[in-house]
């Protein structure tokens, strides 16, 4: 794990680095080298009309998005700028991007269709799937953004270099973009999907890293030799700890909505007390547990009274009783310090990023032998989600929805699965060529426009 990499000072030289500043004036330097470049290509008008959004959004987020995510200290009661962090999730995010982006782009130019338009098709999918994968997280964790404060809850909504992005929301937002794009440009649709494909898995291989740099979508507790620890403060940690690992224990919900242990860790403070697998709690230093409580289950309600921060929870070196429905009453020492680092947990951010490296191989060698348009991006809805929907059984963040139990990617994998199958039954009955031929030698250059093809 390692979340910072570096961080970039929030001055230099006595001007703001972001913001109306340095970065700015690089960027403007770089929009005028660039449009003059691409005027000589194509034009100028058709170099306004595909780079000046990106150059103006670039701008804007240079300006406004990013002082908001620099860090801040408290100096002599105010807060400071300090600078902006590079994490390293966000980091391999780019990377990924960037990786994918140049997969692509060498394909295309294998079929003769031009890089530019590649550009401008990975930057809008870039910017729609950034935002359907925050919108998916914020959706469902939105206590963790809410603030009365509308510049904090816009700098907590918009710092997503520290996680909080969902693979699932990234790709259905990345679809529709490429979707509308490819009506816009007529091109056809689904030689796009097959042809960025295998960029996408390759991007969801390097994204997955960055989730094992950031501590986030961690596994279940893993007895396994390959099972990985991350440090005090980190999403495994804090999970660990508000779940009653720092006890030594791990509780479960009952059928009936009480509370009972679903392990005990070997040699831990309640273990030794005498505390077993199975038993059924009803009662935590004094707090008897309501299962029908409307505001706070029984499982909720018991974690937080063994949780040392809450208002009456054990502190540190200090008793803690709970009472079974046996009526056996069990006392054991809170643990003066909480342990260094979690406990093992599956390293479920290595699983989905082998798995996702796995899948962009088979793509890539699948894709100069398809038969028609659109097999290889079948391919991707078939496998993507029968391997997320595995990996998502071994996932210790995630809860279920409702009495499906299952987890909301879990449902959405299922969902994914049926429009795999759909299209599959779609390209068995669809005639037809291919948009561009299989062989690797460049055929013609295209460029994008009406010539290319019409959306399919």
């Amino acid at each position: 794990m390692c979340r910072d990499l570096l961080i970039i000072p929030h001055e230099w030289a006595g001007l703001p680095v972001f913001g109306v500043g340095w970065a700015l004036a690089a960027w403007l330097v770089f929009a005028v080298v660039l449009l003059a470049y691409l005027s000589r290509q194509q034009g100028f008008s058709n170099a306004m009309r595909e780079q000046l959004p990106v150059l103006v959004l670039g701008s804007l987020a240079i300006v406004f998005l990013l002082p908001v995510l620099e860090l801040t200290e408290n100096r002599a009661g105010q807060a400071v700028r300090v600078g902006l962090p590079i994490r390293g999730y966000g980091f391999l995010l780019l990377l990924a991007a960037l990786a994918g982006v140049t997969d692509a782009t060498i394909r295309a130019r294998r079929v003769g269709l031009s890089a530019e338009i590649i550009h401008a098709l990975a930057f809008w999918m870039f910017c729609a799937g950034l935002a359907g994968a925050r919108l998916f997280f914020v959706v469902n964790e939105w206590d963790q953004f809410t603030s009365p404060h509308w510049p904090t809850l816009l700098g907590n909504l918009l710092n997503i270099t520290q996680g909080g992005l969902v693979v699932y929301g990234a790709l259905i937002g990345g679809m529709l973009a490429a979707v509308i794009f490819c009506v816009r440009h007529a091109l056809p649709i689904l030689a796009i999907s097959d042809l960025i494909a295998p960029s996408m898995a390759l991007g969801l291989c390097i994204g997955r890293l960055g989730c094992l740099m950031n501590g986030c979508c961690f596994g279940d507790p893993c007895a396994w030799p390959w099972g990985v620890t991350f440090p005090a403060g980190s999403p495994p940690y804090e999970f660990q700890q508000s779940q009653g690992l720092g006890h030594g224990l791990r509780l479960r919900a009952t059928p009936e909505g009480g509370v009972a242990v679903a392990q005990l860790l070997p040699g831990g403070v309640a273990e030794k007390a005498g505390l077993r697998v199975d038993d059924v709690i009803v009662e935590v230093n004094g707090h008897g547990l309501t299962p029908r409580d409307p505001n706070m289950s029984a499982i909720e309600q018991a974690r937080y009274w063994l949780a040392p921060t809450s208002e009456s929870g054990p502190a540190a070196d200090s008793m803690v009783s709970v009472t079974t429905s046996a009526g056996k009453r069990i006392n054991w020492r809170a643990p003066e310090d909480g342990p260094v680092r979690s406990q093992p947990v599956h390293p479920t951010q290595l699983y989905s990023a082998l798995k996702a490296g796995l899948l962009f191989l088979v793509l890539y060698f699948f894709y100069p032998f398809r038969t028609r348009d659109g097999q290889a991006f079948a391919c991707l809805l078939t496998l993507y989600p029968i391997s997320r929907f595995a990996v998502e059984i071994l996932r210790g963040d995630c809860g279920t929805v409702g009495a499906t139990g299952l987890t909301i990617a879990q449902i959405v994998s299922i969902l994914l699965l049926a429009g795999g199958a759909a299209l599959w039954g779609y390209l068995r009955i669809r005639p037809g060529p291919l948009a561009w031929p299989t062989s690797l030698a460049p055929p013609t250059r295209r460029t994008g426009t009406a010539g290319a093809g019409t959306a399919s």
